[in-house]
């Protein structure tokens, strides 16, 4: 899965506090879509697509609640 964030200041934080929850991620830059970076996210431990997708999401509102204003979007 993808996470598009805007706010490239953040990308390094997000990195760590989904690997601290147990993801693999890893950023790269995003060309065809102007500024941004995006984040590329697993979960290994996840039973299958639909869990990794439902804690993933998880993870992200707890990251966007101890940064307010800023909104990150899961593809």
């Amino acid at each position: 899965m993808k996470i598009r964030v805007d706010d490239a200041q953040l990308v390094d934080e997000l990195v760590q506090h989904l690997r601290r929850s147990g993801c693999l991620a890893t950023a790269s830059d995003v060309a065809a879509h102007g500024d941004g970076t995006t984040v590329e996210v697993q979960l290994p431990a996840a039973l299958d697509e639909s869990q990794a997708r439902m804690e993933i999401e998880l993870y992200l509102r707890v990251f966007e609640a101890t940064h307010p204003g800023k909104a990150l979007d899961l593809t």
